[in-house]
């Protein structure tokens, strides 16, 4: 069973973010309900809604997660990377979630199977190894075998199924751009940035808001060169565009 970190340590410290209006006698309310709780380092309140959002680690460990995911922590030694993992993380991507993980913490578990293999969160354990995590919250499951496979798969195959609303991104990032532009630095180059607002060639200004492109392809493979172009000339007639292809 892997060792949770020390939860018996002094009160926490009560840290508020700048933007947050802490006032006298605004106590969060999961220390209302549980005036014995402690917890291992300091905690993050939102003032408006007396709660506490986030724990970071005490000294000699690093950490820092959403408070309901503290029990769920464990040494990140004891997790092990899926060594079939079909999910290819390269150096762009470890970055993009490294930096997410340093603004926000974590927010959600990584899920092991009945062995403790990550079944999803194998990048994100990459990432943390990489900015000195010590403990990571986990979920466990009796996931196992195929079963296992099928729920990797899914996790990220369900993702690359869903589609932008154009024109909510495009809204979302002309605000990030504008108002929090290191928000979406790790998600997004300048140039791909600008393709997507529609401001290439504009020097960064405005423009008009262009629809996202989204083409379908089919390959075919073909017997014979004759089955090509006859193939060719029928879907030339249904007026769709196609080429012609040797390998």
């Amino acid at each position: 069973m892997a060792k949770h970190p020390d939860l018996s340590s002094q009160s926490p410290e009560i840290v508020v973010p700048d933007h947050l209006d802490l006032q006298d006698g605004d106590v969060p309310a999961q220390f209302t309900e549980s005036p014995d709780l402690v917890l291992p380092g300091p905690v993050e309140i939102d003032a408006e809604r007396k709660m506490m959002v986030r724990v970071t680690a005490p000294p000699g460990e690093k950490w820092r997660v959403a408070a309901e995911l503290v029990p769920l922590l464990v040494p990140i030694s004891s997790t092990t990377p899926d060594p079939v993992n079909a999910r290819a993380h390269p150096d762009r991507n470890i970055a993009s979630i490294r930096g997410s993980f340093r603004r926000h913490g974590q927010l959600k578990p990584l899920v092991l199977d009945k062995d403790g293999v990550i079944a999803a969160g194998n990048g994100t354990r990459e990432a943390l190894l990489a900015e000195g995590w010590t403990h990571v919250a986990v979920v466990h499951t009796d996931l196992s075998g195929a079963e296992a496979m099928a729920f990797a798969l899914a996790d990220n195959r369900t993702a690359e199924l869903a589609a932008w609303r154009d024109e909510t991104l495009q809204e979302h990032l002309r605000g990030l751009k504008s108002d929090a532009p290191q928000l979406i630095e790790d998600l997004w180059t300048p140039k791909e940035l600008a393709k997507l607002l529609g401001e290439e060639g504009e020097g960064g200004g405005g423009g008009e808001m262009p629809t996202l492109q989204q083409t379908w392809s089919v390959l075919i493979e073909c017997d014979t060169e004759q089955q090509q172009v006859e193939l060719l000339e029928e879907l030339l007639k249904r007026g769709l565009r196609v080429k012609a292809l040797m390998t």
